[in-house]
């Protein structure tokens, strides 16, 4: 409709009816020209209340809130009745003529949003309307300080969705570009921390080959620095070994050891529950002997070592990251950089790190090696895996590892601080391959969101490392931290696991005093029926720690919903979250 355009009309119609017979012309001008500023002045999207006082056909006359009337036309089939009040949009405004619309948005308009803007001084507009109803859905307060504020917050992070704002806010989580990004990771469960390290490990190994052949030796010593840790020094190992003495360790070599699945416990769950953590236990020794294709009694002998931190916790050696044929094909490469060497053996007993460091010696101590060779040592396949096997030894945990408190914190500050240090290496270099550095900065932004969730809830995910793979795993704890701290009340703790052999594998644990109830729930046939093979062995190890158990299989999936099932169920009590019935204030005296 034009509003505009009948202006002068009204100034007739206001003449004429006006309850004064002495009312001028040149009054009823004034107010015309005054009502035409008041909605010239209106920007595009702005939001005024009107109701309908006559209609004909499509001129309808609209009363203000102020008592004034204006005509109007109206555009379109909308089906209005006398005496309605209606809310109007501003289409469009040139300064001489404004396109309304009736703004309706499919549900009745709640007067309280009117209000709440009215007092916090700002306009009405779709974004605003929207922004306030959004709050009141979530329970959040209305009043001045809190519209301010969340106002401020979407103009600051433009990329932000109003949605995504709101629940964050509400959630206690800080709002901005990088946290909103992991926010929705999460709740589209795009949120695995190992797939982005993976990115980190392939892109890190491939820079050598990008590489100038002269920067070759002082790029593998800027990585080996940024992967050196606080547990020890560097190893006195040699890289090579007397022929014969080798043949006899070769034969000696034992085969690769298994590993079992302790659950995940972490920060201030790990005291009161680490004791239930047999619980994910046999599900480890299983998986684990499908893949090494060993026999059961092997596996739970080799688990039981595990759980006793005995003999798992070893890194691995050559002889089982390499195959015959890849250690062969390593030894020639290294025959090629270091020539004294030609009738020694590469000492297959090392492991992936103190290969590195013995290579990195020997090429302080032989300078002048051959740059197009130790271009081949560099950018083959056989280096690369075992420079990714350090980065797997650093940035995942072992089951049997996380009984050791604060394991899982130093796990994150040391990710933190390579991350930060792989970031700096790859724009330095200027060979940022397979986005190094975005991929480095992913795995530090997630850790920062998982930083802030746990100031109020108790929630991670921990990057698995197993025998012959990495699994992904996230625990959640439903249970407010100072219930946790004093150890009160039931704890109820959910697993989510995905495993190349067993699938996504799903536990639920709760624990009170020390009886304990477990469901494991499987999306597989075959993984079903393994872990239902093993309940009695899990079943006793638990009671001879002196637990009540009551576990049970479900071949079904049961993934939590991080936002709807997780964070709002877990959420500290509040006075809103308390009652159900939620009052909404609004500062009068604005």
């Amino acid at each position: 409709m034009q509003i505009a355009d009948y202006l002068g009309q009204y100034a007739n119609t206001l003449a004429n009816a006006s309850a004064s017979a002495s009312a001028s012309a040149q009054t009823a001008a004034a107010v015309t020209q005054s009502v035409a500023s008041e909605l010239t002045q209106m920007q595009t999207g702005a939001v005024f209340e009107g109701s309908i006082n006559a209609m004909d056909g499509s001129k309808i006359v609209l009363g203000l809130g102020n008592g004034q009337t204006i005509a109007a036309r109206l555009e379109g089939s909308v089906n209005l009745m006398l005496g309605q009040s209606v809310f109007f949009q501003v289409k469009s405004n040139d300064g001489n003529t404004i396109a309304i619309k009736p703004f309706m948005e499919g549900q009745t308009f709640n007067p309280t949003i009117q209000k709440a803007l009215d007092a916090a001084g700002m306009e009405m507009t779709k974004d605003t309307m929207d922004m306030v109803n959004r709050m009141m859905e979530e329970g959040l307060p209305i009043d001045k300080q809190s519209l301010a504020s969340m106002r401020q917050t979407l103009m600051q992070n433009p990329y932000v969705s109003l949605d995504t704002a709101v629940t964050m806010t509400k959630l206690g989580i800080p709002v901005n570009n990088q946290m909103a990004a992991q926010f929705e990771n999460y709740q589209n469960d795009h949120h695995s921390m190992l797939q982005e390290m993976n990115k980190v490990m392939d892109g890190l190994s491939q820079v050598y080959a990008k590489a100038p052949a002269s920067h070759l030796q002082q790029l593998n010593e800027q990585i080996l620095s940024i992967l050196q840790t606080d547990e020890g020094s560097t190893s006195n190992a040699q890289l090579f070994a007397d022929p014969t003495q080798q043949a006899v360790a070769d034969a000696k070599q034992p085969s690769q050891a298994v590993t079992a699945d302790l659950p995940v416990i972490p920060n201030d769950a790990q005291k009161q529950a680490q004791d239930a953590a047999g619980i994910q236990q046999k599900e480890g020794v299983t998986e684990q002997a499908t893949s090494q294709e060993v026999t059961s009694q092997e596996a739970e002998k080799q688990g039981t070592q595990a759980a006793d931190g005995k003999e798992a916790a070893q890194p691995r050696q050559l002889a089982q990251l390499l195959t015959r044929h890849q250690t062969a094909q390593l030894e020639a490469q290294l025959k090629e950089v270091f020539p004294k060497a030609e009738n020694l053996k590469l000492n297959t007993q090392l492991t992936a790190k103190e290969f590195l460091d013995a290579v990195a010696r020997q090429l302080e101590q032989q300078p002048s090696a051959d740059k197009a060779a130790l271009g081949r040592l560099f950018s083959g396949k056989e280096y690369h895996t075992l420079l990714k096997e350090v980065m797997q030894e650093q940035w995942t945990v072992k089951p049997e590892e996380l009984k050791t408190e604060h394991k899982v914190e130093e796990l994150y500050q040391r990710l933190n601080r390579q991350m930060g240090q792989i970031e700096q290496l790859a724009k330095q270099t200027g060979m940022n391959t397979g986005q190094l550095s975005q991929a480095a900065a992913q795995v530090r932004d997630n850790i920062e969101f998982m930083n802030q969730i746990n100031q109020a809830y108790t929630y991670v995910q921990i990057p698995l490392k197993m025998a012959n793979q990495n699994a992904h795993s996230d625990l959640y704890v439903y249970t407010n931290k100072r219930n946790l701290r004093k150890k009160e009340g039931e704890l109820s703790a959910f697993l989510h696991l995905e495993l190349e052999n067993l699938g996504t594998t799903d536990v639920s644990i709760k624990m009170l005093d020390k009886n304990v109830s477990t469901k494991f729930y499987l999306e597989n046939d075959a993984a079903y029926d393994l872990i239902e093979a093993h309940l009695p062995q899990l079943q006793e190890r638990l009671e001879r720690l002196g637990y009540n158990c009551r576990i049970t299989v479900e071949n079904r999936e049961e993934k939590v919903d991080f936002v709807e099932d997780f964070l709002q169920k877990s959420q500290p009590a509040t006075a809103a979250a308390k009652g159900m019935v939620h009052r909404y204030s609004f500062d009068v005296r604005a």
